[in-house]
């Protein structure tokens, strides 16, 4: 009984433990999003509704302040340069966006981060409008990610909601017919 008893206050010690050890720390987060490019294709996917956006900070935006510690990644800091390189060879697909951030990894953390379309000299420069978010949990990750992209002429939005349980410096897909998002959050390196 009390060997029992042991084994089970050690497991809760070692959870609450786990957990403490991500109070503190940053993580890197990085995300390529692409259009998948499809002839033929008259179908058209529609997902109504914006994004909710009353608990994120943008990333563009916000980022800049002083308060949220969050700062944008130069691209020299990118580490799936590979993965969107060749996704960008590939006729079949057109990447949107690419960006990576570091941001506290606190599993009480509830902002998302907000990416907005951006503008280059008025030119719309990416078509993606997303909220990610990365917390941990126990030994893993979790990940919503809410992203709508307009695709083609006409500009019809096509919408990926989804939520995962990743594993740390893994690379994840998040898909749709039209387009997709892959993703890493990583601990954040001290070199």
């Amino acid at each position: 009984m009390i060997k029992k008893l042991l084994g089970v206050l050690t497991f809760y010690i070692l959870l609450l433990i786990g957990n403490v050890a991500f109070a503190n720390e940053m993580a890197e987060v990085e995300v390529i999003v692409f259009e998948q490019i499809q002839k033929d294709n008259d179908e058209k996917r529609r997902y109504p509704g914006d994004l909710e956006r009353n608990n994120s900070i943008d990333l563009f935006e916000d980022a800049k302040l002083p308060f949220p510690n969050i700062k944008i990644l130069d691209k020299s800091e990118y580490k799936l340069n590979e993965h969107r390189n060749r996704l960008a060879r590939h006729k079949n697909f057109r990447i949107l966006q690419h960006l990576a951030w570091e941001q506290d990894f606190d599993k009480y953390s509830t902002k998302g981060i907000y990416i907005k379309p951006t503008e280059i000299d008025s030119i719309l420069f990416s078509e993606i409008e997303a909220i990610i978010k990365a917390r941990p949990y126990q030994n893993n990750i979790i990940v919503d990610v809410d992203a709508i992209a307009k695709i083609g002429e006409d500009e019809y939005a096509s919408r990926i909601k989804s939520k995962k349980v990743i594993s740390n410096k893994q690379i994840y897909y998040f898909d749709h017919p039209d387009f997709g998002v892959i993703l890493q959050v990583r601990p954040k390196t001290n070199s």
